[in-house]
C-alpha cells in the first residue's frame, strides 16, 4: 500500500473532506492495516473525518484506539454513513487523562481511504470555563466576609 500527501486521490470530497486531501491510500487496505500518529504534544481529544472508497452504511468503518506510552487506554469504534456520495463521517475520541499515540484502523472491506482535518487538543475546554465559575462563585463570598470584619470592628 502506498500513500499521497496532500493529494485528491482515493475517495473525494465530503462533508468532513475538502480540498486537498491531507492523507489517503493508493490501493486496497491489507487485512490488521493500522495507521499510527504520533502526537508532538499529549492530548486529551483527537480527530478527523473520513472517507472510504464506498457508499454504503457501515457499522465498523474506523476504529481509533489510544495509548499512553505503550499503555493502551481503550479504543471506540465509529460507524460511516454516505456524506453524501461516500462512506465516511467524523471520527473523534476523547480521554480523561493524556495520550500521545493514536492507532486507526480502517475496515478491510473498502478499497482505499482518506483522511482530513485533524484535530487533537491538549485538555479540555471546560477547564477554564470551570476556573472562571468557581472564581465568580467565590468573589461574593469574599466581600460578605470583608463586611462582617468591617461591621465586628465598628462595634468594638
Amino acid at each position: 500500500m502506498s500513500f499521497t500527501a496532500p493529494s485528491s486521490n482515493g475517495p473525494g470530497n465530503s462533508n468532513n473532506i475538502s480540498g486537498d486531501i491531507a492523507l489517503s491510500s493508493l490501493g486496497s487496505i491489507p487485512a490488521g492495516y493500522n495507521l499510527t500518529v504520533s502526537l508532538a504534544t499529549p492530548a486529551q481529544s483527537f480527530g478527523f473525518g473520513f472517507a472510504l472508497q464506498g457508499s454504503t452504511t457501515v457499522a465498523n468503518a474506523v476504529t481509533l484506539t489510544l495509548f499512553s506510552g505503550s499503555t493502551n487506554l481503550g479504543s471506540l469504534v465509529f460507524a460511516g454513513a454516505p456524506d453524501p456520495a461516500f462512506t465516511g463521517g467524523f471520527a473523534g475520541i476523547g480521554n480523561n487523562g493524556f495520550f500521545n499515540m493514536v492507532q486507526i484502523t480502517f475496515n478491510e472491506s473498502f478499497p482505499a481511504f482518506a483522511l482530513d482535518n485533524f484535530a487533537a487538543r491538549t485538555s479540555v475546554p471546560e477547564t477554564a470555563g470551570t476556573l472562571l465559575m468557581l472564581c465568580t462563585s467565590a468573589a461574593p463570598l469574599g466581600f460578605f466576609a470583608l463586611l462582617r470584619r468591617r461591621s465586628f470592628q465598628a462595634r468594638k
